[in-house]
């Protein structure tokens, strides 16, 4: 029904608030089905946004996904995507869900996202900072990214030089590439 529907918005959004206080109960198909009713819809926007960013505990960012659907932070993420969210807040939203997730795959995803939106160079700069501060499974990803939007890291130079002893190889790694693409 689509934009049809749109007169469930409410009812839907508020069950889905339901099912989303409930143990065991993953919200995806609620979700979903608002993403195609209200895409535009400020309340559905935060909800997305709430999932992805980890604020919403139904969507687990440990590794044992009780839920028992390995795609579901995935497929989430895809429906954000399709929505005409403000690029400022998708990086939001995904630099908090790099950061809390424990999720090695999903915070790597979500890392490499933000290096995709369209925002200024210096804001990424910023929100990839974020993730490499943190203990996140993705630093190497992040700092992989950094390296991509090259001079406009300079920012991250210090951050970075620190980083040449870090104890996880893959960071260490990142860092001597992404150091040669920023200072070309």
């Amino acid at each position: 029904m689509g934009a049809d529907a749109k007169a469930a918005a409410p009812a839907i959004l508020a069950y889905h608030t339901y099912l989303a206080s409930q143990e065991g109960r993953p919200p995806y198909q609620t979700l979903a089905a608002l993403v195609k009713i209200a895409p535009e819809s400020e309340g559905v926007q935060k909800t997305v946004l709430r999932h992805v960013a980890g604020l919403d505990e139904s969507l687990p960012f440990i590794p044992s996904r009780p839920f028992g659907d390995p795609k579901q932070r995935e497929r989430v993420l895809d429906l954000m995507n399709e929505m005409p969210i403000k690029s400022g807040d998708k990086m939001t939203a995904l630099a908090a869900g790099a950061v809390a997730t424990q999720v090695k795959a999903d915070a790597a995803v979500m890392a490499g996202q933000i290096g995709e939106l369209d925002v200024a160079n210096k804001e990424k700069c910023t929100a990839l900072m974020r993730v490499v501060l943190s203990k996140s499974p993705a630093r190497a990803t992040a700092i992989e990214e950094l390296g991509k939007l090259g001079q406009d890291a300079k920012l991250a130079v210090p951050l970075l030089t620190r980083l040449k002893t870090d104890p996880d190889g893959a960071v260490r790694e990142a860092v001597t590439a992404a150091l040669g693409e920023i200072n070309k």
